[in-house]
């Protein structure tokens, strides 16, 4: 099988594109296929992370697809996180039959878009009371 190649410019568009004064900060980051399975839910159930899931619970048309993506040199996707919307716990994420994959393939790394809310706490100068 082909090495994967990742279609990470349009994500490096996106992330020059949010103005400087929003919260939310979107970056790539480069993880294992394990990292990124433990961070989302099964397919089977939300109360089992992918990275604990049985092969057999992955979509056989799923991984067909994006096998045969690889295999003819087109640029798939980055999975993505998204921290500033949850569900059940969970955050909004895409991309677990990718990371499946590239754990199968060896793939060491993987870039993943995390979107977080940047905390940006005030310190208000206070004068002291005489």
């Amino acid at each position: 099988m082909k090495k994967i190649k990742w279609n990470i410019e349009g994500y490096k568009k996106l992330i020059a594109s949010q103005p400087k004064s929003s919260r939310i900060k979107p970056r790539i980051v480069y993880m294992s296929p394990h990292e990124f399975l433990s961070k989302v839910p099964s397919i089977a159930s939300e109360n089992i992370r992918a990275d604990q899931q049985l092969d057999k619970w992955y979509s056989v048309s799923s991984i067909k697809y994006i096998k045969a993506q690889i295999a003819r040199g087109e640029k798939i996707n980055i999975p993505f996180l998204d921290y500033t919307r949850m569900f059940r716990g969970w955050a909004l994420h895409e991309g677990r039959h990718r990371a499946f994959i590239a754990k199968r393939m060896g793939i060491k790394k993987i870039p993943v878009m995390v979107v977080n809310i940047q905390n940006k706490t005030r310190v208000k100068n206070r004068r002291k009371k005489r």
